[in-house]
């Protein structure tokens, strides 16, 4: 008698891959960028064994961030880093205008959360408009009409740069 062995649970290890198809001429430039919770090649091969496509994987990495909290993320999250870092998108798809090498170097700057190219330069001016300018005098001028040395004021530091 054959005995069945159960594995009340399964390691599952998130991860984000990208592969090209060298032979899909629309998909020349481009990489696709997926998730997936099992072996990467299976998973690729679910997208493309039936309409007999050539892939080639470019490469895979754990979905978790590597600086605190080291939480787990989904292909979507690095999708919107990638869009909000200009990186052109075929409509309702996981294909990016990007070359493998670079989406991967978006990948570790996303994974580390290097957040610094979406982020203005240091020193860079900023333009209040003009009812926040406003605001921000009304309640400088309360300030310093209302301050003692006992009185609370909120963002008292603040207002010492001015």
């Amino acid at each position: 008698m054959t005995k069945n062995k159960i594995e009340p649970y399964k390691n599952i290890l998130p991860t984000i891959y990208a592969y090209t198809t060298p032979d899909i001429p629309k998909h020349d430039g481009g990489t696709k960028i997926g998730y997936t919770t099992q072996p990467v090649e299976d998973r690729i091969k679910q997208q493309t064994k039936t309409a007999d496509i050539d892939f080639k994987i470019e490469w895979s990495e754990v979905a978790k961030f590597s600086a605190e909290p080291q939480d787990f993320f989904l292909d979507y999250d690095f999708h919107k880093f990638l869009l909000k870092n200009k990186i052109e998108r075929k409509i309702k798809t996981e294909w990016f205008k990007i070359f493998p090498a670079d989406a991967q170097k978006y990948f570790f700057k996303f994974r580390d959360r290097d957040f610094s190219d979406l982020q203005g330069k240091s020193g860079e001016s900023y333009k209040l408009r003009a009812e926040q300018f406003q605001a921000v005098e009304k309640t400088l001028n309360h300030y310093k009409k209302n301050f003692s040395a006992t009185a609370e004021f909120f963002f008292a530091n603040f207002f010492e740069i001015f």
